[in-house]
């Protein structure tokens, strides 16, 4: 956060520093849910409800614009996300269905990988979906599109999701490629 005199300040998230002028919202949102601890089913159901809304306040305050979006997601049963991942090499990567109702009714699925580690230096974060690219585009900070909020937050709030076990890194590349077309 900026100090009143224009210098850079940090702050402090459940004993995380952060150092920086401008934190991104991404990062901030990392840092919320490292500080969280997960809700076990075995929890007290009110405790599961102030946690899980603590976690949509910030996300909102800090993603408003994508929230409803990936929460349709989330709350879509059966569930719209899918992790696919690789016996050989156990890399992962998640597919989710469009939510809104052009995209279910074309079938688009979007290809999605985030790297959720918020002390990585080399955190990624890509969907292929054009809203991705377009605020990827216009921003000079790490964004997110509905998909990758919707991931972001599955852990969290104790979302559903497929696994599809791959047994090769040749049939998890194949996939990648399939689902790699840029249509901008």
């Amino acid at each position: 956060m900026e100090a009143l005199d224009g210098k850079a300040s940090s702050f402090n998230i459940d004993n995380t520093m952060v150092a920086s002028s401008a934190p991104s919202p991404l990062h901030v949102l990392q840092c919320y849910l490292a500080s969280v601890t997960p809700c076990d089913k075995e929890d007290n159901h009110a405790i599961q409800q102030e946690t899980h809304d603590q976690l949509l306040r910030v996300a909102d305050f800090l993603y408003n614009s994508c929230m409803e979006g990936a929460l349709s997601i989330l709350d879509h049963e059966p569930p719209l996300i899918t992790q696919v991942v690789s016996a050989a090499s156990q890399r992962s990567l998640y597919l989710v269905q469009g939510s809104s109702h052009k995209s279910r009714s074309s079938n688009e699925t979007y290809l999605c990988y985030t790297s959720p580690d918020v002390n990585d230096s080399l955190s990624m974060h890509h969907c292929s979906c054009r809203s991705f690219w377009e605020r990827s585009r216009n921003s000079g900070s790490a964004t997110l599109c509905k998909h990758l909020l919707a991931l972001h937050l599955l852990p969290g709030l104790n979302g559903k999701f497929h696994t599809l076990q791959i047994a090769s890194d040749e049939e998890f590349a194949n996939i990648v490629l399939s689902r790699l077309r840029i249509n901008y």
